[in-house]
């Protein structure tokens, strides 16, 4: 899984990745991924972008101003291996990077469970290769509240 790390000795479960996958002449694209050895019925991502800027869901997503819910929510990995699941988000009115991205998943089991933001990552300008953010690349990424770089725990 992405950024997977030993947990007392287990593998985490639940971990989640968040990456501006395009810049618009108004802002950009981001997507944030979902990677899980369990099954997940539901998931949302909670993102509080900067003031002035408004969002617009990607396909198969909805989005409420704050919360963006995947439709439908199932990620159900085969077993012994990892499921994925991704949701997009347009954003404009701004260069800058969501204050926080907080990712919660309702498991199979019936729990609801906060999922650690591992990875916070950008897609470089005219190519598909991904590398670590910083502020140079996207302002207020290494501060994003929920991510590796900025806080811990989503």
């Amino acid at each position: 899984m992405p950024g997977e790390t030993a947990r007392q000795g287990q593998q985490a479960d639940l971990e989640a990745m968040v990456q501006r996958v395009a810049v618009t002449p108004d802002g950009y694209a981001m997507a944030v991924h979902l990677a899980t050895r369990v099954p997940v019925s539901g998931w949302t991502v909670e993102v509080v972008l900067p003031p002035g800027a408004t969002g617009q869901p990607g396909p198969g997503s909805t989005w409420d101003g704050q919360r963006l819910t995947a439709v439908p929510g199932q990620v159900v990995p085969r077993r012994g291996e990892v499921g994925h699941g991704v949701l997009w988000l347009g954003v404009s009115g701004t260069p800058h990077a969501p204050h926080a991205v907080h990712v919660t998943a309702h498991t199979a089991d019936g729990s609801f469970r906060s999922v650690n933001v591992a990875k916070v990552l950008v897609t470089q300008t005219g190519s598909r290769s991904t590398k670590p953010t910083s502020e140079a690349d996207w302002e207020g990424s290494t501060r994003m509240s929920g991510s590796a770089g900025g806080g811990g725990g989503g």
